[in-house]
């Protein structure tokens, strides 16, 4: 039983120490949304086939 209690909590401390690790939090959300928006931009050029 305390197996599994310990594994979720191990994951969730190593995945918010990689969290910590970025150094610019603003540099990784601006990439981010250039991604989105580029995606976007994208959709746009080709929009869906008339049904």
């Amino acid at each position: 039983m305390s197996t599994t209690v310990t594994k979720p909590v191990t994951k969730a401390t190593s995945s918010h120490a990689k969290r910590e690790d970025i150094q610019n939090p603003e540099l990784e959300a601006d990439s981010i949304v250039g991604k989105t928006m580029r995606m976007v931009e994208a959709l746009k050029k080709y929009p869906r086939p008339a049904k």
